[in-house]
């Protein structure tokens, strides 16, 4: 007579009078991350974004160099000190590159590439209704960094258009932290 373990288990919870057996089979909870943290590091990731396309906005590209003495000193890596001139998505890029040399846009800077999507897609980008919180896979992610673009290079864009849509995002995110219970 063959038992299963599940079998085993259920019969010696019984005997243990245990109300439940123990489910080793079930996943484990991810670790909590402290959310604050995590939307204050988005909303820092849109205050250093929103400063660069003050200093200078730029369309059909990511970005524009300020004019140096010398280029055969320039690194692969641009720093955003070197950047005189960036679109959104280039601004955002730059942005995070900040905080995290390593950093990219895609996985790195999901959050802060979603609530920027979700501002530019109710400013006029894109119709399609989105859910409040996910994980978008990186395929997802890049068609976003395409419509953040072309949303940015559509001709009769603004730089002040560009700068509401950033403002938008820092709100959500405040609104967000607000929201979220204290640790």
């Amino acid at each position: 007579m063959a038992t299963t373990v599940q079998t085993a288990v259920h019969e010696q919870a019984r005997h243990d009078g245990a109300a439940r057996p123990h489910r080793w089979w079930r996943r484990r909870p991810a670790p909590p991350r402290d959310a604050l943290q995590e939307l204050d590091r988005v909303r820092e990731v849109l205050d250093r974004a929103r400063a660069l396309i003050e200093t200078g906005w730029v369309q059909n590209r990511w970005y524009v160099l300020a004019p140096r003495r010398s280029s055969l000193l320039r690194q692969a890596v641009v720093a955003s000190d070197e950047v005189a001139a960036a679109c959104l998505v280039g601004a955002l890029a730059l942005a995070l590159r900040e905080q995290d040399p390593r950093a990219d846009l895609l996985t790195g800077g999901g959050p802060v590439l979603d609530v920027v999507w979700d501002a530019a897609r109710e400013a006029g980008a894109s119709p399609d209704p989105v859910p409040a919180r996910r994980a978008w896979p990186r395929d997802t992610r890049l068609r976003h960094v395409r419509d953040l673009t072309r949303w940015n290079d559509r001709p009769g864009r603004t730089r002040d258009d560009v700068l509401a849509v950033l403002d938008d995002a820092s709100s959500r995110v405040i609104m967000a932290a607000m929201r979220e219970p204290a640790p």
